[in-house]
């Protein structure tokens, strides 16, 4: 099956050290999405998530979303993705529709609780196995080595 993970893997086989992610100052290639995005396939499975499982996420538009969504291509579920703006009852009824079997989310800030409303819904909802909270990243300008992507 060809997917945007294949694509990505096509592009490290042909020109691994292109830029595939620019945001700001910061850039990524493919061969470093494609590390990444395998260690949070590896990470998947080793929690039980098999292929066509679905794996719900609510991230912002930082470099860590397409790395996520590779992931989970790569350990051959499906991403259901979950707008940051949602509440937890809105949250909730996604991640039971879906039936997700995981959800990652990031922690968000104090004016965009992204990571609030996702436990409490994850809670809520208590047939999504896994729930991992991403930590929120520091304005690019300000890099973190506590927040890679």
């Amino acid at each position: 099956m060809y997917n945007l993970a294949s694509i990505v893997e096509d592009n490290v086989r042909e020109r691994p050290d292109k830029t595939a992610v620019v945001f700001d100052q910061f850039r990524l290639t493919y061969q470093q999405i494609d590390m990444m995005a395998s260690q949070v396939a590896h990470g998947l499975k080793a929690i039980g998530i098999e292929k066509g499982d679905k794996v719900a996420l609510t991230c912002p538009n930082i470099p860590q979303f397409p790395i996520l969504w590779i992931g989970i291509l790569k350990a051959g579920a499906v991403m259901v993705p979950l707008s940051v703006l949602l509440t937890k009852r809105e949250i909730a009824y996604h991640l039971t529709d879906s039936e997700s079997k995981a959800y990652l989310c990031f922690q968000g800030t104090p004016e965009l609780p992204m990571g609030e409303n996702g436990k409490a819904a994850f809670d809520e909802v208590g047939r999504v196995s896994t729930s991992t909270s991403l930590p929120q990243c520091p304005a690019p300008t300000r890099p973190s080595k506590a927040c890679p992507p």
